[in-house]
């Protein structure tokens, strides 16, 4: 696609688009990385707990990146974790 083409953006905007046309690896490498990097600000350890603890809330059921966002934030803030 290119580094341009929107199909590669972290979030792609799929409205009036056959969801076949834009499958590639490079949403699950985009997404890897956005994981590994929420790991490195909070730590691997609390990472850890926040993924066991989003899998138990969304387990069977599709999730918004705002719904994932939102989770991640309130559950660090509950935590007191900084993600700034």
């Amino acid at each position: 696609y290119g580094k341009d083409h929107h199909f590669t953006c972290l979030k792609p905007c799929l409205d009036r688009v056959d969801p076949d046309d834009s499958f590639s690896s490079v949403p699950y490498e985009k997404g890897f990385n956005f994981l590994y990097y929420l790991s490195r600000v909070i730590g691997e350890g609390p990472f850890e707990t926040f993924a066991q603890a989003y899998v138990q809330k969304f387990k069977y059921k599709t999730v918004t990146t705002e719904e994932f966002c939102s989770f991640f934030r309130q559950y660090c803030a509950a935590r007191s974790l900084d993600i700034s």
